[in-house]
């Protein structure tokens, strides 16, 4: 995959596939608080909800430590899918 191809990939599926088994453990840390900046941008959520993906990016940074970021953890599994599945619905 060419960076090219990266900027305008819309489907995370072969971002993922092209990067298995080189990138590292901060990378893709990286990559699921980008997936979820870019759902957040679509729903409205609590500013807890924002406040939780800051900490995962300073965390995948060496930021934060993993208390902190347990500790941000402010919504349920349930929460979180329903946030993505009224994304979808606006797409």
């Amino acid at each position: 995959m060419t960076e090219k191809e990266w900027l305008a990939c819309t489907d995370p599926t072969p971002m993922l596939e092209f990067l298995r088994g080189t990138a590292s453990e901060r990378k893709l840390r990286l990559f699921a608080v980008a997936c979820c900046r870019l759902v957040l941008r679509k729903v409205r959520v609590s500013p807890l909800a924002e406040h939780e993906v800051d900490v995962a990016e300073r965390y995948a940074d060496g930021a934060a430590s993993i208390e902190e970021l347990a500790g941000a953890r402010c919504y349920s599994n349930s929460d979180a899918e329903h946030a993505c599945m009224n994304a979808a619905e606006i797409e």
